[in-house]
């Protein structure tokens, strides 16, 4: 009878061994659990950020073709700046600090004369101007664009610890036909 007693004593409970092991396991699978959910949120995160400076560049972008596709002159052009007249207004884009300002004033934006921000958070930003035989093109003594067959422009943008390159080339109208008729 005794026997009997201590057989169903024993199949009434757990051990402290079997409790301290599911505990483990139980710590592991939390864990495990834990930086999934890290990862996701910080994937998520990145993702944000990504989307934001991806606006933020397709907007920006956005208006430097439109200013740059409809030039009527070319007054000063710089590696990251540039002056230039449009639809009758004089205006000036360039890369002061972190930003890219645009001005409507017959100057290029600066430390003492800032303008607008058209966006922040660039690494970079560089015009190149190339003419018809691909060389690189000069702004012409009466200011006009003959010659000018596109613009390239690059901005490099700061994505929390990355940065991403982004390009586009204008082709301006009123350059004497080089990219076909100008109405």
């Amino acid at each position: 009878m005794k026997t009997e007693y201590l057989k169903r004593v024993q199949q009434n409970g757990f051990t402290l061994f079997e409790l301290i092991a599911v505990l483990i396991i139980l710590g592991f699978i939390g864990l495990g659990a834990s930086t999934f959910m890290v990862y996701g949120v910080d994937g998520f995160i990145l993702a944000k950020a990504n989307t934001d400076v991806f606006q933020k560049t397709n907007i920006a972008l956005g208006r430097l073709f439109h200013e740059t596709k409809n030039l009527d002159e070319i007054y000063e052009i710089h590696s990251n700046s540039i002056r230039y007249r449009r639809d009758g207004q004089a205006f000036g884009v360039a890369l002061v600090d972190d930003k890219i300002r645009i001005i409507r004033a017959n100057s290029i934006p600066d430390k003492n004369n800032l303008g607008s921000v058209l966006m922040d958070n660039v690494n970079s930003f560089s015009l190149g101007f190339k003419d018809i035989d691909g060389n690189n093109w000069a702004v012409q003594s009466n200011n006009s664009l003959t010659g000018l067959l596109k613009i390239i422009i690059n901005l490099n943008v700061a994505i929390k610890n990355t940065s991403r390159v982004f390009s586009i080339e204008v082709n301006p109208f009123y350059n004497n036909m080089v990219n076909g008729p100008t109405s």
